[in-house]
């Protein structure tokens, strides 16, 4: 199983963080409210392949990606917590 994470300083766009863990994606995006402040969104997908050999993806889990998720969102709650200045117990 292969965990990858991108930090924000690689792109531009509004996403704010991605963690991705085998086939289970966890994307963290950053909003700006009407008063400049920042709030953020998670986006949850699974990636599959077709019948026809395309990757799609989808929002619904099965039993085997139910671990994985859980630790990409762990991984996207620690991300957005450490920016709203939380404090955190392992810091």
């Amino acid at each position: 199983m292969s965990k990858k994470t991108e930090p924000p300083a690689a792109r531009t766009d509004p996403t704010a963080y991605v963690c991705q863990i085998g086939q289970i994606k966890g994307t963290v995006w950053a909003n700006k409210d009407n008063d400049g402040g920042t709030w953020f969104s998670v986006v949850l997908v699974r990636s599959y392949k077709t019948a026809a050999g395309d990757w799609a993806t989808a929002t619904s889990l099965g039993k085997d990606d139910l671990l994985p998720a859980a630790e990409v969102l762990r991984q996207c709650w620690l991300f957005v917590a450490r920016h709203q200045g939380a404090k955190l117990a392992d810091e």
